[in-house]
């Protein structure tokens, strides 16, 4: 139930690091984990906030019951939630549809350019070698195939020749004379 972060005593609180949109952020360290602790007590006290009532009613009663609206106010139309001070609706919007804008110096634009057009001048490169390599292997493909070709047509001719030659010598002599007359 975060007995510590319960008795914690004003001058032991640690300050906790918030983004641009009051986000907490920081401090996390592996040893202690700041955010995560804050994190779980405030989802405790949501969930269970009938038994920390105590905690933030005053005596006189003038204060709020629910502690999410103790600890988080009361919601303002156009206003957000959870994003920290000054964060409306339109602020949000203007974040999340916004180009970022960035100020580099001139030098490291240059460079980048110039690491941009060698990249450029490599790839050109290599493409003509695999196109150049591309036509060298398919020159040589064709010419292979060529040769084999040759070679085939002539053991077909040996081949369709020794055949007719068998056929011929287990055929008898009439039918052989008859046929060639």
């Amino acid at each position: 139930m975060l007995h510590k972060v319960h008795m914690r005593s004003f001058e032991k609180r640690e300050a906790i690091i918030l983004n641009e949109f009051g986000q907490p952020i920081g401090p996390v360290t592996p040893e202690k984990d700041t955010v995560g602790e804050f994190s779980r007590f405030l989802g405790i006290i949501a969930r269970d906030y009938g038994s920390y009532e105590e905690l933030y009613t005053p005596d006189d009663g003038s204060g709020p019951k629910d502690p999410y609206l103790g600890v988080m106010g009361k919601e303002y139309t156009g206003r957000r939630r959870l994003y920290g001070r000054g964060v409306t609706n339109k602020v949000l919007h203007k974040v999340a549809s916004s180009s970022v804008n960035y100020v580099v110096p001139d030098e490291v634009m240059d460079a980048l350019r110039a690491d941009i057009q060698n990249e450029k001048t490599e790839i050109v490169d290599m493409r003509k070698e695999l196109e150049a390599d591309y036509e060298r292997k398919k020159a040589e493909l064709e010419a292979n195939y060529a040769k084999k070709m040759e070679e085939f047509d002539k053991t077909k001719d040996k081949m369709v020749q020794d055949v007719l030659e068998k056929l011929i010598s287990k055929l008898p002599t009439n039918v052989v004379r008859e046929f060639l007359t």
